[in-house]
């Protein structure tokens, strides 16, 4: 595992509320940073803090109760929350009809590792400014409004023109069936230098191609 995976299952992990958790990741980052400066190999370094499941476990050992407590609520409202935000995205793409949400393979279009590392290559894309790659992978709808100017205008919405990708953390998933039509759906959380972490939600269809994108 390389030290980005490292990170992004450390972050998976983390038993933290959101915002103690990309405070303690960027912690994580900097130590490891600090390690690889003074001389150590990435083996030195990971067999000195143990594997990323361990090393969440003692940072969650040492959380507050009410850290504890608020880090459950989250995740007991994630699918919940996130399942709202699915069907937010279908619907902004314009398909109609009562829509039924599902666990990702539910369809047997989708696989959780596909949408993931799907989600992860159009960020990085994004931020690349590799839009000549974008293009391949937009569905109809997306290639006749998406754009390098779209796109740095929601990006600095969240943004600002000096804060870079450094890594990813967690990830949800879902399948919807609208109309007819599945549509699976990632939220992704992206963290930024200078702190910021951002959520990434992107819908793709059944062919892996990208119909809906939101960030905040």
């Amino acid at each position: 595992m390389d030290k980005n995976g490292y990170i992004r299952s450390f972050s998976k992990a983390l038993p933290l509320p959101g915002d103690k958790r990309a405070q303690v990741v960027k912690e994580v980052r900097a130590l490891i940073r600090e390690k690889e400066e003074g001389g150590e190999a990435w083996t030195e370094i990971v067999a000195g803090l143990g594997s990323p499941q361990e090393l969440a476990k003692a940072y969650g050992e040492q959380a507050s109760p009410e850290d504890r407590r608020r880090a459950a609520a989250q995740r007991r409202w994630s699918v919940a929350a996130y399942v709202l935000a699915a069907l937010a995205l279908v619907a902004a793409l314009g398909y109609w009809g009562m829509p039924k949400t599902y666990s990702p393979g539910k369809s047997g279009y989708f696989s959780s590792a596909e949408l993931g590392q799907k989600s992860r290559q159009v960020v990085e894309w994004l931020e690349q400014g590799d839009f000549a790659s974008l293009q391949g992978l937009y569905d109809e709808r997306m290639a006749a409004v998406f754009n390098a100017d779209v796109w740095a205008r929601a990006r600095g919405q969240v943004l600002t023109e000096e804060q870079r990708l450094e890594d990813f953390g967690r990830e949800a998933m879902a399948e919807v069936l609208q109309s007819g039509k599945w549509w699976g759906i990632v939220e992704l959380e992206a963290a930024y230098t200078g702190g910021k972490t951002v959520v990434y939600r992107l819908s793709f269809d059944v062919q892996g191609r990208l119909g809906g994108l939101y960030l905040r």
